[in-house]
């Protein structure tokens, strides 16, 4: 950074900036950014605006989809994060000493996991609350877990739920979409196929209740005669990185905010699945009813109503198409 862009423009960025400047890196898309801090696009707008003057720097450049971070974005993205880290910390000594602090578990699918932590802690910051949020992958069926009072809040992808343990639907999933290095042979196909698809060894990111024993993809694939046997199965949108980029292994997953990180890594290409291949595999797993987004609370737990709302709303964010 050159004398004209020291510590006086330093000092000019305030501290939504530095959190406008984290979103935005995370998920590389504005109008996520927007509605995960409940403020209008504009105020998003011209926090970059702002923080381009100061650093001297575009930081984002907008592409097809989102943007895509410039190189002095990606070097100082480390320490903006430290910033955010330490101003959080510093609210949290600000607290008052004998201020009980809540905890709450969430377990989610491993795709809406990116994004949620820090979309909750906001929400616990603009109400002013000492709640720690612990936010987790299943590792077991949803009723053992929750029946055993590890998750306060669970949210899960489902065929129907389970309303008499009083689950409610809060989103259809209405995309999914596929995942492969950026050179993969899988995107020269036009149009894209279930039959070519087949052709490719299958990471399988696990989804409770949808894909425990056998993923989707194998159910369909036995159901037109083929065998399809997957070549692993991860819990992390990390691990899926290094089982697809520079292989021949393609993934599906679901979830904007995973689509938005995918598509910042470096090597890694995230195309939507089409229609008619989607409700192929769809109709040969569940027939004519198809899977959503439910969420199950258990009995007791000491979330107040809006962060349980501010869940709902990370979800239905997350089941929008975003291309």
């Amino acid at each position: 950074m050159s004398n004209e862009y020291g510590m006086d423009s330093l000092c000019e960025i305030t501290l939504f900036n530095i959190l406008v400047f984290v979103r935005l890196y995370t998920v590389l898309n504005s109008q996520v950014v927007a509605k995960t801090l409940q403020v209008p696009p504009s105020k998003i707008s011209r926090a970059l605006a702002s923080l381009r003057q100061n650093l001297g720097d575009p930081l984002f450049i907008r592409r097809q989809y989102g943007f895509q971070a410039t190189p002095m974005a990606t070097r100082i993205f480390p320490e903006m994060e430290r910033l955010l880290q330490h101003a959080q910390a510093l609210a949290r000594q600000l607290q008052p000493a004998s201020e009980e602090r809540q905890r709450v578990v969430l377990s989610v699918p491993a795709p809406l996991r990116a994004g949620l932590t820090q979309h909750l802690n906001f929400s616990c910051r603009r109400h002013e609350a000492a709640i720690d949020v612990v936010t987790r992958t299943w590792s077991g069926p949803v009723t053992e877990e929750m029946g055993r009072n590890q998750v306060d809040i669970g949210v899960f992808c489902s065929q129907q739920g389970y309303p008499k343990m009083g689950s409610e639907l809060v989103a259809e999933n209405r995309a999914t979409y596929l995942v492969g290095a950026a050179d993969h042979e899988i995107w020269k196909e036009a149009p894209l196929t279930l039959e070519a698809l087949l052709r490719y060894p299958q990471v399988v990111t696990e989804m409770t209740e949808i894909n425990d024993e056998e993923d989707m993809l194998e159910r369909a694939a036995r159901a037109l005669g083929r065998e399809l046997i997957p070549v692993a199965r991860v819990n992390s949108l990390a691990e899926l990185v290094e089982m697809v980029v520079d292989s021949p292994n393609l993934s599906q997953v679901c979830g904007s905010q995973a689509v938005g990180f995918l598509r910042s890594v470096h090597g890694i290409r995230v195309q939507r699945l089409p229609e008619e291949v989607r409700e192929t595999v769809l109709r040969l797993n569940f027939g004519e009813r198809v899977p959503g987004f439910h969420m199950l609370q258990r009995t007791g737990h000491r979330a107040p109503p809006w962060l349980v709302e501010s869940v709902r709303e990370f979800v239905r964010d997350a089941a929008e198409l975003i291309d």
